[in-house]
């Protein structure tokens, strides 16, 4: 077979192959249509906006590949399919409504449990087992539930704020149509437990993480790339794996930023010949910035990171100048920020270098969740640690969040600190 036969023959191959996908794709879109549900792919994050617990608010990389709308005897139901970089659940995640927001319960089939499995493991009969966060609420809530879910195999159901949503659903229309009565068993069962004295717990307004429901995740937002300082050059900037806490007093925002850039390759050839080529290359690069809702002096400690050439201040330890390279150009200040008790607390924790400039601490940052909470727990230390009067000298009160540090009687707590 010669090169022009070859190249038709793969040609009728992708235009089968491609003809033959679309034709599964719009035929299971059919399924779900003939029963009057709605059926959208990749829908976008709002789809799960306000769940939390696990297999969502985790990982990296979130999507919802489908997303279902419909209604099963009168139940108006959502369902997705759902991962992200740490998970992908077989078959459909299928949301119903729940009167209020109610704490985390997760009971069924425990082949059906979400992973990681948080919280304690609890025995309900029937096969059934819980898992729970909060053990008073499980007391209550699980006894009503464990009739609607006994001999329900492969199936549990998890309780996320203000939705009950049911694991283990085939990814199918009849096995959709099957589940959601099963589901909405279980949310009647759950309305009759005594549970009215449980307090509610915050939803969260998007996708967030589980163990900070506080913070914001976004998948994408580019807009956020004004607002932190990054490598400016290049075209088609993206940031990615967003995460932020916007507060009056000691937030952050972190992200991942994508670009590329063009150069020109030239190779030489035979006979002294050249051929040119432009080469386009991606980057990426880790950004976390640590935002302050106050004012404060500019300073560095142990690093530049643009600061320019402040100069050094020394203070009367000589085992603390040899360590941290503290400059500024307020030195009065600077001396009464590092009093003794804020250079034991930075002997004893040891943080990485950084600068603190324009309402902001610049940092390393490596994408991990673990770095983000360092700095949070670091920069609520340290700046809880600067006595009342600089804050007078800058013409602010202490910040809330910091005010445990400055009542009267209270003692350093840096047991717990951990090492950056």
């Amino acid at each position: 077979m010669d090169f022009s036969t070859l190249l038709v023959v793969l040609v009728i191959v992708a235009v089968v192959a491609g003809g033959t996908w679309l034709g599964l794709r719009l035929a299971r879109e059919r399924e779900f249509e003939k029963l009057g549900w709605r059926f959208e792919r990749d829908p976008g994050e709002q789809a799960i906006f306000g769940l939390n617990r696990p297999p969502f608010g985790r990982g990296r990389d979130r999507r919802v590949r489908e997303l279902v709308t419909g209604e099963v005897d009168g139940v108006a139901f959502r369902a997705v399919r759902y991962e992200s970089s740490t998970d992908r659940p077989n078959g459909f995640l299928v949301r119903l409504a729940l009167p209020r927001a109610l704490p985390p319960l997760v009971a069924g089939d425990p082949d059906a449990f979400p992973t990681p499995r948080l919280g304690r493991e609890l025995e309900a009969g029937g096969g059934v087992r819980g898992l729970t966060t909060h053990p008073p609420f499980a007391d209550a809530a699980l006894p009503a539930l464990s009739g609607a879910l006994a001999g329900w195999q492969g199936a549990a159901v998890s309780i996320d704020g203000d939705a009950l949503v049911g694991l283990g659903c085939p990814a199918s229309a009849q096995g959709l149509q099957a589940f959601v009565p099963r589901l909405a068993a279980a949310a009647a069962a759950l309305a009759s437990a005594p549970v009215d004295h449980i307090a509610s717990p915050p939803v969260p307004p998007e996708m967030a993480l589980t163990s900070h429901p506080e913070w914001v995740y976004r998948s994408r937002d580019d807009g956020l790339l004004d607002h932190v300082t990054i490598s400016r050059g290049g075209f088609d900037h993206e940031a990615r794996d967003v995460m932020f806490l916007a507060t009056d007093e000691v937030g952050f925002i972190a992200l991942t930023h994508h670009w590329k850039t063009r150069r020109t390759v030239t190779t030489a050839g035979p006979n002294g010949t050249t051929t040119t080529r432009t080469v386009v290359d991606r980057h990426s690069e880790e950004v976390m910035e640590v935002t302050l809702g106050f004012p404060f002096a500019d300073l560095s400690v142990n690093e530049s990171l643009g600061f320019g050439r402040a100069p050094r201040v020394l203070f009367e330890s000589d085992d603390f100048n040899r360590r941290f390279e503290v400059r500024s150009h307020d030195s009065r200040f600077a001396h009464l920020v590092f009093h003794p008790r804020q250079m034991q607390y930075l002997e004893q924790v040891s943080p990485r270098p950084f600068v603190i400039r324009d309402r902001r601490l610049y940092a390393d940052y490596d994408g991990q969740v673990a770095t983000i909470e360092w700095w949070l727990e670091f920069s609520a230390g340290f700046f809880g640690r600067v006595p009342e009067f600089a804050w007078t000298d800058l013409g602010v009160h202490p910040p809330r969040l910091m005010l445990r540090w400055l009542a009267p009687g209270t003692t350093d707590d840096t047991d717990g600190a951990r090492s950056g």
